[in-house]
């Protein structure tokens, strides 16, 4: 046993481990020692078991004790450094660094100085992945639980360090005293550095040489450069391809190429390159570092012309008056394809500086000429003569062999006034939109000098802007730019400020890398930006006068993106807690984004939570805005269930721009707020002192919110037994867990009573369920043997015992029953064989067996145990057998149980075995005569089974069944029937042949029953069945067997090419499988690998392969390549039919040649589907399917690409969460194309595309995405004329308005024709109103007077609205309207009297079938109640239709009919009944009618007493509802603070013909009074029906010769009506005034 709190160490260094051994003599030299765990502050005591041995003795185990008292105040401090790979992380354990001490709980370390090329990272407990980059700061907890780790940052770097100082985290003064509290150290990390680098090129030029000459090719010319720090450039090794114009020698043995090079020899100038061929080629190399590893490939191009020498670089020189300066290559630089030494490049100074001289470095004469060695090696210098001239020049030739070129350089003196550095005034942020450009004008950048103008200021950038770049406008351009008035210094840039781009702006330089501060003043420098997406970029410069510079100057450019910057962060929230949404987790990561309302979409919301506001509890957002965030009135709301993790999806959106979709990851923090409930408590059945596993069958917990580690059951000691865990069977415990049940570690170990049981409670540290009791009942084990068969065997075989042979059970349960712990034991092995193992061990299944005296029902079961029969014998058969034992712990065993065996050859051995002693069958070519002799057919086995004379027997084989595809031949004649006999002797003379009958077959057989029969016995070769009968029951054996012939096919027919016209269709630019119905060819003697065919010519449009690798051209191929279906053919795009021309083979026949013909059929696309989408009022987001929008092609799906051509106005589209703007029909089919609205004030969006494919381009199409309604609907149905009330079941926003929090409104787009709407208190037309005004019943639509269709018995008609809500996009709604008929009414005044007409008979009582019309007897569900006249008149109308129909119905009834059918069938009815059924229809029909006219007369009579004495029209406080017919209202409008021009209230129709058909005849005080004024131009026609133009109408009628009546805001109106009247209507009208009645006047 080891030991627990430490380890053994060997002085040598590492951990002795179990079974590790050291001896006395380390011991004695101190090499054996006891480390403590790093993590151990506390006295321990510990242990380890070990043995002393020696050559042949081994001592018992002993046990050493170690005790561990650690020193309080002394601190242990393990500070080992770190070793970590390039580029990778490593977790800083306790074995690299620690801290501790007894007194000290923790220790706390703070990161003073933070790693160079790494950073220190927190690890997440449950992923192990990076929670935290870059701590600066950690404890000892976070070292020992694994949870710091150190990150490479892949940089060449071999070392990297940091350091800590870390403090005792303690409460001991004693240790706060000490100077252990605080500890500063190193931590030291080696970088093992990897060859993770390839080279990069460093000098890439043109190599330029004479023509026809050579040249030194150097690393001036070509140099690479390793980044792997620990490794050599030089050791850089070239490879190089051919050269077309030259080749590269050694310049030492020209005459050798070279191939193979290092970078050494390029700097060495050992390479020498001739040019010979065309003047301009190039090299192509490969550069490998030393290992190979990591390579690059490059091309030096090479360019030969004629000599020359050229002046690359003249810088001139800058020099203090009176002082001296050095001329180098960096003033002075020359470019030659010369092949010259630079010690050989002259430069001959033809006129020499006047106010100075130039001399050698070291000499004192001025010099007349030097070279360009000199010139590199800065040994030419200038001195100045200390005169006031301050500029200052000399002349020269620079010559190389034959060519010369002449040159200047410029001498500039300065004084010392000038070595003050520039100043620089102003260094401003720029703004710029993205992908915009801006001017850096002086309000922005400036800089100045005392002693220099503002062109002498020169800006020099020395890191070029990332996302952008600076170019310089003409002079110009920059006067003419229209540019924002500067900003004063100081002034905050505003979005006003920010310029336009210009195209037609002419730029003089583009990607400039020098200004000067003049161009700055001059407007000539422009930032263009170019990268989408970002938010800021900077560039360096360095501005110098010339003489003086500064430098490091950083210049920050701040852009404003199009895409919104947002930046998410996740957070952590507990368990059914919220967490509030702030600019700490969702932000606009730019200022002047800030400025702005940003809209927040919620594209996916979390599954386990809700976003809500804090003024909308419990309501789910889909959107927030930044003022919401800003407010902290958005909350993350968890939903309290046992989830880890969740995540929702956001972007954020403005009128001009949106953000990129970002995932913001919730953790939960768990609570334990769930009790444990106990799932099962079955208690358990168990055997007497047996030791039982309980399961979760038996007995298990479960605890949403715990894991099964921590659910624990705690329990009294059983009363029967004691629980223990399989580890540890011994043990009793009253603890375990549910994983301990999950896993099997529970078993009970029984002993005492029968019965009994534990209480047992289950809690999860917080929380416990109830109390319960696990009972336990105890019963013997018994043991059984069930099955015992025995077995037969054939003679040499092995014969597998299975359960039908042998079976041993116990009295327990199935699904508790181990077979595995029965066992058999043999006690006594069998006589002639032996009980084996069955095992397939090698790799080739080759079966072994093993011997074996122990199984277990299990391994019977399976099938691994057998019996192997091994002493042959001249016997029939012989009996065997074995003893043995079972037992099954604890039952009692049974013992002494014998197993026999029978081997015999009549047991049908494994495989079919024949029961002769030979039957191998025989082989025989097609077509060819084979023997059948004794070694392939033997039955003299069968001898042994004959008690008598063996002399008197003879073996005799009955033919039961011929072969098929061939003839038996016995002695030369042919067997053609069954039941002929031949005797084994014939065998042994091979007097038996099979001839085979040529056929393409390659298996038979013949069946036969082989006898032994006594040969004093009758033959009967050809007898009847009878007497084979006979002759079967006196023979001695009777075995029947099959005797199996192999045919080996001989090729001797020709194959067929099926295919009459091999040919395919393929799809332009489409591979193809070539099948069977393509091209097949047969043969009946060869099998489909054997049919080989090789293309001859072609394919003229492609080529075949292989689908295993289509890169590889096939020539031939086989008749089961194109089976098998990998025979393809790869078309190369073309629109041209092909063929090729190929020949097919068997090997043995003549050759077949055909053409195979290839149809190239165009590629198609199609789109099949754009019904548009429909998006739920108040969201966001909708999937686009394949049955919304859908293309088909006979080509791939996955080429069908959409390109928006014009993108949606109000939202975008989107490919698994991302905006695109190409997608394809695969993305459709799997559903991950959506729409997401972005801008809700819109109701419908579109999007413009273009679908295309390869081949095919369908031209731009439209899709529509539109809002469906949050609406309930049902038609409105009223009668012409009439007015009906919109109410909460014909219009109902409920759920919008719940949903929204407000008040919906709607808006009509279209009014209907036949209708108008009113508001119901203030009587004038609207075209806007709101949910709650249909709830308190304000709107009310009122119906013109038209003709309604007879068919139909109604007119459709709609009205379209727009129902807005807030924070919702508006949505349109028709609602459908049903116009039915005026109603008809059955009684009419007289004109002049006003008494009363009798209706006719036959509109009361129904005859001859003719049936009622169902709407006069219907009531007006739509009629309003509260008109004083219409409600009395239809009362009385509705009355009378009832109670005539009832008489009618009951006249029908009291003659045995049906309401509405015929009183009177003549066919049932004969001459002699009809003179008694007349008379009495006649008396009923009058006494009806007297009853009706009495009871009409008394109502009428009723009706005309007046219900009000004072007036017969409502009071002033119940305004009737406006029933306006014919006429419509219009609202006329009044120039403001004027009174309307009229006065008056309600406008009605004109008089009607007849004064009493109208209740509205006689008028009160109180009537709404009418004003007729000449018709005219009305003075406002809001009703958009009624735009008509109504100039100099002047006695001419309104709309559709209607009356017009305009209605204004107080109820006093113009009525405009048409004096001419319908020709119709005047047929009708009388010509004469009526007689006015009592109370009755004119208007």
């Amino acid at each position: 046993m080891e030991p627990e709190e430490g380890h053994l160490v060997r002085h040598s260094g590492g951990h002795l481990s179990l079974y590790d051994q050291f001896t006395q003599d380390d011991i004695n030299a101190g090499f054996i020692g006891f480390r403590v765990k790093h993590h151990i502050r506390k006295p321990v005591n510990d242990t380890f078991d070990f043995l002393v041995s020696t050559t042949g003795y081994d001592s018992s185990s002993y046990t050493f004790s170690v005790m561990y008292v650690p020193d309080k105040l002394s601190t242990g401090v393990i500070n080992s450094g770190l070793e970590v790979g390039e580029g990778m992380s490593k977790v800083i354990t306790p074995e690299f660094l620690y801290i501790h001490n007894l007194l000290a709980d923790n220790f706390h370390y703070t990161v003073t100085v933070p790693p160079k090329h790494g950073s220190l990272n927190f690890l997440n407990p449950d992923t192990m992945e990076v929670s935290q980059w870059g701590v600066t700061s950690f404890t000892d907890k976070d070292i020992v639980n694994g949870l710091l780790e150190y990150q490479q940052d892949d940089t060449e770097a071999m070392e990297d360090y940091f350091k800590f100082m870390a403090m005792a985290v303690t409460n001991e003064p004693e240790l706060k005293d000490s100077s252990d509290a605080v500890i500063n150290g190193v931590f030291n990390i080696t970088v093992i550095m990897k060859n993770d680098n390839k080279p990069v090129r460093v000098v890439d030029k043109l190599f330029r040489v004479v023509e026809g000459g050579e040249k030194l090719l150097t690393d001036a010319d070509l140099m690479y450069t390793d980044a792997d720090i620990d490794f050599d450039d030089d050791n850089l090794e070239f490879i190089r391809q051919r050269i077309p114009n030259g080749e590269l020698v050694y310049a030492n043995n020209a005459t050798v190429p070279v191939y193979n090079f290092h970078q050494s020899d390029l700097k060495a100038g050992r390479l020498l390159f001739k040019h010979n061929g065309p003047p301009f080629g190039r090299m192509v190399f490969f550069v490998y570092d030393a290992q190979r590893t990591h390579f690059a490939s490059g091309v030096l191009e090479i360019d030969a012309s004629e000599p020359y020498v050229i002046i690359t670089n003249n810088q001139g020189l800058k020099v203090q008056k009176g002082k001296g300066i050095v001329l180098s290559g960096e003033n002075l630089t020359i470019e030659t394809n010369i092949n010259a030494k630079d010690k050989n490049v002259e430069f001959i100074i033809t006129d020499p500086p006047k106010y100075g001289r130039l001399f050698k470095k070291g000499e004192d004469d001025p010099m007349t000429s030097f070279n360009l060695e000199a010139l590199n090696n800065e040994k030419v210098r200038y001195q100045h003569d200390d005169s006031d001239n301050l500029e200052d020049r000399f002349n020269f030739t620079i010559k190389i062999k034959d060519i010369e070129t002449t040159g200047q350089v410029h001498i500039k003196i300065f004084l010392k006034s000038h070595q003050v550095p520039p100043e620089i005034g102003q260094n401003r942020l720029l703004v710029v939109k993205e992908m915009g450009v801006a001017t850096i004008k002086k309000s922005h950048l400036r800089v100045t000098h005392k002693e220099n103008s503002a062109s002498d200021l020169v800006f020099k950038i020395t890191m070029q802007p990332v996302n952008g770049y600076l170019r310089l406008l003409t002079q110009e351009s920059a006067e003419n730019l229209a540019a924002p008035p500067t900003a004063g210094y100081g002034v905050t840039m505003t979005y006003d400020d920010i310029e336009e781009y210009n195209p037609d702006t002419e730029v003089e330089s583009e990607f400039i890398a020098m200004f000067t501060q003049s161009d700055i003043n001059q407007g000539r420098v422009q930032y263009v930006e170019m990268t989408a997406g970002q938010v800021s970029d900077r560039f360096i410069f360095e501005v110098t006068n010339g003489i003086m510079s500064v430098p490091n100057q950083v210049y920050n450019i701040e852009i404003i993106p199009d895409i919104i910057p947002l930046r998410v962060k996740d957070f952590e929230v507990r368990e059914g807690g919220s967490k509030a949404l702030t600019e700490k987790y969702i932000k606009i990561n730019n200022k002047h984004m800030k400025e702005k309302l940003v809209n927040f979409i919620i594209v996916s919301k979390p599954k386990h939570g809700r976003i809500e506001h804090t003024r909308m509890p419990g309501v789910p957002l889909s959107s927030f805005t930044s003022e919401d965030v800003n407010d902290e009135f958005i909350y993350y709301i968890h939903d309290d269930s046992n989830t880890k993790r969740d995540q929702f999806s956001v972007l954020a959106n403005t009128t001009n721009s949106q953000s990129s979709i970002y995932t913001i990851n919730v953790t939960i923090t768990p609570v334990d707020d769930e009790t444990p409930e106990i799932t099962l408590n079955r208690g358990m059945e168990v055997f007497i002192n047996s030791i039982t596993p309980v399961t979760t069958d038996d007995l298990s917990a479960a605890d949403e919110d715990t894991m099964d580690e921590d659910l624990v059951f705690s329990l009294t000691a059983p009363t029967n037994g004691f629980m223990a865990l399989s580890s540890d069977p011994k043990s009793p415990t009253l603890n375990f867990t549910q994983a301990d049940l999950d896993n099997g570690k529970v078993i009970f170990v029984h002993n005492g009573a029968r019965t009994g049981g534990f209480r047992f409670q289950v809690n999860d540290g917080h929380q416990s369920a109830k109390r319960q009791i696990f009972s336990i009942t105890a019963r013997p084990l018994t043991l059984l043997i069930d099955v015992n068969n025995g077995m037969n065997v054939y003679p040499e075989a092995v014969q597998p015992i299975t359960e039908d042979h042998l079976r041993a059970l116990t009295n327990e349960r199935p699904s508790k029953m181990s077979n595995e712990s029965i066992m058999f034991h043999i006690t006594r092995s069998p006589r002639l064989g032996k009980i084996v193992k069955i095992m397939n061990e090698s790799v080739d299944d080759a079966v072994t067996y093993q011997e074996i005296t122990e199984f277990s029902q299990k391994d019977i079961n399976d099938g691994v145990v057998g019996y192997k029969h091994e002493e042959m014998s001249s016997k029939w058969s012989e009996e065997d057998s074995f003893i043995f034992d079972v037992y099954r712990i604890p039952a009692q065993n049974r013992t002494d149980n014998l197993f026999p065996i029978t081997v015999s050859f009549g047991t049908t051995a494994e495989g079919g075995r024949s029961p002769l002693l030979t039957n191998t069958g025989v082989k025989v070519s097609e077509g060819d005569v084979v023997t059948i002799t004794n070694e392939n057919l033997d039955a003299s086995n069968l001898f042994s089974r004959v008690d008598g004379e063996l002399e008197n027997y003879v073996v005799e084989y009955n033919i039961t069944q011929l072969p098929m595809y061939g003839v038996l031949v016995l002695y030369g004649n042919n067997i053609t029937r069954p039941y002929v006999i031949f005797e084994q002797e014939d065998l042994n003379k091979g007097g038996v042949k099979y001839i085979h009958d040529h056929s393409d077959t390659k298996h038979d057989s013949f069946g036969f029953n082989v006898v032994l029969r006594n040969m004093l016995a009758t033959s009967f070769d050809g007898a009847q069945n009878d007497e084979v009968s006979d002759y079967m029951e006196n023979s001695q054996v009777n075995l029947h067997d099959n005797f199996n012939i192999s045919v080996t096919p001989i090729n001797d027919q020709p194959f067929e090419l099926k295919t009459l016209a091999p040919s395919m269709d393929i799809v332009q630019g489409f591979d193809k499988i070539i099948k069977t119905e393509n091209l097949e060819t047969v043969d009946k003697d060869t099998p489909p690998e054997g049919i080989h065919y090789r293309i001859l010519d072609g394919p003229s449009n492609g080529r075949v392969a292989l689908t295993s690798d289509h890169s590889v051209t096939i020539q031939e191929f086989t008749q089961k390549h194109i089976n098998d279906g990998v025979l393809i053919f790869i078309h190369n795009g073309g629109k041209e039919p092909g063929a090729f021309y190929f020949r097919v083979s068997d090997g043995v026949h003549k050759d077949v040649f055909k053409m195979f013909n290839l149809n190239v059929v165009p590629l198609s696309l199609t789109l099949v589907n754009n019904t548009g989408i429909e998006l739920l009022q108040g969201d966001h987001l909708a999937a686009i399917t394949h049955k919304n929008l859908g293309s088909t092609t006979n080509g791939n799906l996955e080429d069908i690409m959409y390109n928006i051509t014009k993108p949606p106005s109000f939202g975008m589209l989107m490919v698994n969460e991302q905006p695109q703007n190409t997608f394809s029909q695969i993305d459709i089919d799997n559903e991950l194309l959506t729409y997401l609205q972005t801008d809700m004030s819109a109701s419908e969006d579109d999007f413009q595309f273009v679908i295309f494919n390869s081949e095919n381009v369908i031209p731009t199409d439209t899709f529509t995405m539109k809002v469906q309604a949050i609406i309930k609907k049902k038609h409105v149905t009223l009668r012409s004329g009439n007015s009906h009330h919109i109410t909460i079941s014909e219009l109902d926003a409920t759920e919008l308005a719940n949903r929204s929090l407000s008040n919906p409104t709607f808006e009509v787009i279209q009014f209907p024709q036949h209708c108008q709407l009113l508001n119901a208190s203030t009587s004038q037309p609207i075209s806007q109103f709101s949910h709650q005004d249909i709830i308190n019943k304000l709107v009310i639509i009122s119906a013109d007077l038209i003709e309604v269709d007879n068919q139909t018995r109604y007119t459709s008609d709609s009205i379209i609205l727009s129902l807005k809500a807030k924070n919702v996009q508006p949505a349109q709604v028709e609602l459908p309207i049903n116009i039915k008929a005026a109603k008809q009414k059955k009684v009419s005044a007289t004109e002049e009297t006003g008494t009363t007409e009798m209706p006719e008979l036959s509109n009361v009582l129904v005859f001859s079938g003719v049936q009622p019309d169902s709407d006069i007897a219907e009531e007006e569900t739509n009629k309003v109640k509260d008109w004083p006249g219409d409600v009395e008149k239809d009362g009385q109308e509705s009355e009378m239709d009832d109670e005539l129909g009832t008489q009618s119905n009951n006249i029908s009834n009291a003659l045995g009919g049906e309401p509405g059918s015929s009183l009177v069938d003549p066919t049932a009815v004969s001459g002699s009944q009809l003179a008694v059924i007349i008379p009495i229809i006649v008396v009923i029909l009058l006494a009806t009618v007297v009853v009706i006219v009495v009871i009409w007369r008394m109502r009428r009579k009723n009706s005309k007493q007046p219900t009000n004495v004072d007036s017969p029209y409502p009071e002033p406080d119940e305004p009737p509802l406006p029933v306006v017919h014919p006429q419509r209202p219009v609202v006329h409008s009044s120039p403001p603070g004027q009174a309307p021009a009229t006065t008056g209230t309600f406008g009605v129709p004109p008089p009607p013909s007849n004064p009493m058909a109208s209740p509205m005849a006689e008028r009160s005080p109180l009537a709404p009074q009418v004003t007729v004024t000449p018709l005219g131009q009305p003075a406002g026609m809001e009703d958009p029906r009624f735009s008509t133009n109504y100039q100099n109408m002047a006695g001419v009628a309104g709309p559709s010769g209607q009356s017009v009546v305009s209605l204004t805001s107080s109820g006093s109106g113009v009525m405009v009506y048409n004096m001419q009247p319908d020709p119709e209507m005047s047929e009708h009208c009388r010509t004469s005034n009526p007689t006015l009645q009592k109370n009755q006047y004119w208007v």
